[in-house]
């Protein structure tokens, strides 16, 4: 049964690569599990460092009855990849009204490809006069009211259909408005009357602890991979991308354009390299040889020490912040060690253009202990500049760095207790 699984999913995967590329794109960038652990449905999960799709077979197979169904279905799981539903839950959020409200969101963007049997539909809320295309926050908010209201709404409705007179038409609409309201406390309450039927997809792999950045950056590289595939016929294409992903994929370009012109800042380091390369060059073709000419070039480059500022008043928003300004310095050709720092140093590593999974430190916070590292270690680790990423709280520096330093501030941060060079505030 998983080889037929694994022919369909190459049916389908060929079918989105002519409709809807992105998705087709985004599929090859994730690890696929065909397994009965997940019951009776689909899931997306992130583990050892992958992102990944399961699948139950019996359900890919015999409850799903056609191709177009099959190709919803893996929409969806990608489209809570695309939203980040699996970091949007609270741990006081209640799961299944959360996960109603996750599906509400990415239902709506599943265009013509029909969705199974029981599927979650905006529509059927429509007495909660719920706006389109909101965030899972949003509807989950809703939805929670009306799970609390229901039984008040539903006897008052009562009241009013054994109130009415003989009025035919206006009985036939209170007794709607009634079985709508029913139906929805049935649905919020996990409650399946009349032979209903419910399709929900697995989030039992999802998280209600904080978002991790390395996770949510590696969704982020897996989104942009996507775009960066399609051809740009088929990005302008609105048939094949509709607008939401492109909104999508200018949020994610937008959080990771670094606030410091790097290429500029890092000449403030230039005088003082000690570091160049020999790089070979192609020129002209020769005529007089009849094969190009090679020639050499001498290539300078920086190395850096990037000190990160780890301590407890250092949030996850800011870290992402200080990753994507070190991410712009290594694109600009600078050799960066990263030294994680709060009162004392922890972790050092060089940055080769991939987010850490977590931090050191999130105690207290001192400019000195970095420092004396970087006294003990300038024999054998000669930098051309250190750049100190923090907020600014701490007590003034006594100790100089044995390169040219360059402070740079979150957007709350203070310059007060600063000394040694000068700084930059991020916005």
């Amino acid at each position: 049964m998983d080889n037929d699984v694994e022919d369909e999913l190459s049916r389908w995967i060929i079918k989105l690569l002519i409709d809807e590329p992105f998705y087709a794109h985004f599929l090859g960038q994730v690890s696929r599990v065909i397994s009965k652990d997940v019951t009776e449905t689909a899931a997306v999960g992130l583990r050892q460092n992958a992102i990944y799709l399961f699948i139950n077979p019996e359900f890919f197979l015999t409850k799903l009855k056609t191709l177009e169904e099959r190709v919803a279905i893996i929409k969806h799981e990608v489209l809570h990849l695309v939203f980040k539903h699996l970091y949007r839950h609270k741990s006081n959020w209640n799961a299944h009204t959360a996960n109603i409200a996750a599906d509400i969101v990415v239902n709506q963007y599943i265009g013509r490809w029909p969705l199974p049997e029981g599927a979650i539909l905006l529509e059927q809320f429509s007495v909660l006069n719920l706006e389109a295309e909101e965030t899972v926050e949003y509807y989950y908010s809703k939805l929670i009211d009306a799970r609390q209201c229901a039984p008040k709404k539903i006897s008052d409705i009562k009241k009013e259909l054994e109130s009415e007179g003989n009025d035919g038409n206006k009985k036939e609409e209170i007794q709607k408005k009634l079985q709508d309201w029913e139906r929805i406390d049935d649905l919020l309450n996990n409650r399946h009357s009349d032979g209903a039927k419910i399709w929900l997809d697995d989030h039992g792999k999802w998280s209600d602890k904080a978002a991790d950045e390395a996770e949510i950056h590696r969704i982020d590289d897996a989104i942009l991979t996507s775009r960066n595939r399609m051809k740009e016929k088929d990005w302008y294409d609105l048939k094949k991308t509709p607008e939401f992903l492109k909104q999508v994929v200018e949020a994610i370009l937008e959080k990771r354009k670094p606030q410091v012109d790097w290429k500029r800042s890092l000449r403030i380091f230039a005088n003082s390299s000690r570091h160049s390369k020999v790089v070979g060059t192609m020129k002209r073709y020769s005529k007089r040889f009849g094969e190009p000419s090679t020639g050499i070039r001498i290539k300078s480059f920086q190395k850096i020490a990037v000190i990160i500022d780890t301590s407890g008043s250092i949030d996850d928003e800011s870290l992402s912040l200080f990753f994507t300004e070190i991410h712009a310095m290594w694109k600009k050709r600078a050799e960066i060690l990263v030294i994680e720092c709060d009162a004392a140093v922890g972790q050092t590593y060089p940055y080769r253009g991939k987010f850490p999974k977590g931090v050191s430190g999130r105690g207290g916070t001192e400019f000195n202990p970095a420092f004396e590292y970087l006294q003990k270690e300038r024999k054998q680790k000669k930098f051309d500049g250190c750049i100190y990423l923090t907020d600014g709280f701490a007590t003034t520096p006594t100790i100089k760095p044995p390169c040219k330093l360059l402070w740079v501030l979150t957007p709350d941060g203070t310059d007060e207790n600063l000394a040694f060079g000068a700084n930059v505030k991020l916005n």
